[in-house]
């Protein structure tokens, strides 16, 4: 009976042996490798948010992988390792069968850019997703790259499927969940509207469903600022109410959407406020806007100490950096508020008036000698500017609903009229 064991141990041998290779050799993976050990891979899944999803391995001795989610963007594989680049070089990103799995053949996705920083990789979606596969097939996901303190040692990743599946299947629950709109795309936007309009259009309908997806998901939005400007043409009275039937359009829109009416803060203000001359058409085309600026809470400024106002942010990305520093160094791109450019009155969701610099010379077309008017045939009277159809509307800022101008995607209509 012994002996018969012992023969098909002997049969096994050369199969284990190359096996043992496929994972081991230098020339494939690297001379000092890490991975986490077969008897306690240790996957964690991040808190569970429409907001960001994660689920990483530690690995012992250099750091952790994490695969990754954020709201508006794509999944991602990120390494952070403990010793990071000061450069920036290539490796290889393989996926190999662990020693048990001697029945599958590696696959080779070659080159992988490394970075410096703290997320030494990143790797991009396409490739991510199978990298999760390969991961559920029980396959091992490997970076190999050359030292970049150069030491001339190839140095193996790997990433254990041991583990992986359960953690895996709340992982794809998750990313499910992830609102499709980022703080980017929804923190700040104008809505511009045809001469003498009101009524939405579905580019504007679109976008304020985005606003509402995320508000919906994000606990630390504290306000919804909605301001609702025209142009000068036509008597300021009939401007004002129009002013208003706009700001009720996005209002009503976003309440019908499910946004809490406690966060909105909406104001009509006519036409007392443009960014652009209105004796243009571009200028007219501009004043007429619904400004919607979101805000998030913000972090508490210590006594004594002044924090510059780029420093600012918002209040989710402070927890998430005593939570996480490294997750928290890939967040901050989407979570940071841009500054608006427009000057302070934007900043942290203000009320999206204009700089003195950019008041009208065209005025109220009752009380100014320079009145505008318009017709069917397009601007007329003694301030009208010449035909100035060789000057588009500028495109849209800030996920901004442009509407819509020879050359431009927009909602047909007569564009450099008024109000």
């Amino acid at each position: 009976m012994r002996r018969q064991l012992a023969a098909r141990l002997l049969l096994l041998l050369p199969l284990l042996a190359t096996d043992v290779a496929a994972v081991s050799d230098p020339q494939i993976i690297g001379a000092e490798q890490y991975g986490r050990s077969e008897h306690n891979p240790d996957w964690q899944l991040g808190p569970i948010s429409k907001l960001l999803c994660w689920l990483e391995q530690e690995i012992p001795n250099y750091g952790r992988a994490r695969f990754h989610k954020m709201a508006g963007g794509e999944l991602i594989l990120s390494i952070y390792p403990i010793r990071q680049p000061s450069n920036s070089g290539h490796g290889r990103l393989l996926v190999v069968p662990p020693v048990w799995r001697h029945d599958r053949g590696r696959r080779d996705y070659g080159a992988v850019a490394w970075q410096p920083g703290a997320e030494a990789f990143r790797i991009p979606a396409a490739l991510t997703q199978q990298l999760l596969q390969s991961l559920q097939q029980g396959m091992e996901v490997a970076i190999s790259y050359p030292d970049w303190y150069g030491s001339g040692v190839q140095i193996g990743v790997r990433l254990s499927p041991l583990g992986v599946r359960q953690p895996l299947q709340d992982f794809s629950r998750c990313i499910a969940e992830v609102v499709p709109y980022s703080w980017e795309q929804i923190h700040d936007n104008m809505f511009y509207f045809e001469p003498y309009k009101s009524e939405l259009t579905d580019a504007h309908r679109d976008l304020l469903k985005g606003i509402a997806t995320y508000v919906e998901a994000d606990p630390a939005v504290v306000m919804i600022r909605v301001d609702s400007h025209t142009d000068t043409t036509g008597r300021r009275r009939m401007n004002q109410e129009l002013s208003e039937q706009r700001l009720a359009a996005v209002k009503e829109q976003l309440l019908a959407f499910g946004v809490n009416p406690a966060l909105i803060v909406a104001e009509a203000h006519g036409e007392s406020r443009p960014v652009e001359s209105n004796r243009t058409r571009r200028g007219r085309d501009l004043n007429r806007r619904v400004h919607v600026v979101v805000s998030k809470e913000v972090l508490e400024q210590e006594p004594g100490v002044k924090i510059p106002e780029d420093d600012y942010v918002p209040f989710q990305l402070q927890q998430l950096r005593q939570r996480d520093p490294e997750a928290a160094a890939t967040a901050e791109a989407l979570l940071r508020g841009q500054r608006d450019e427009r000057g302070d009155d934007a900043s942290g969701g203000a009320s999206g008036t204009t700089p003195a610099s950019a008041a009208t010379t065209g005025g109220d077309a009752e009380g100014s000698s320079a009145a505008i008017t318009e017709g069917e045939g397009g601007v007329t009277g003694a301030a009208a500017a010449p035909a100035d159809d060789s000057t588009p509307v500028p495109p849209a800022m800030n996920g901004s609903v442009v509407p819509g101008a020879p050359g431009m995607a927009g909602p047909a209509g007569v564009i450099g009229g008024g109000r």
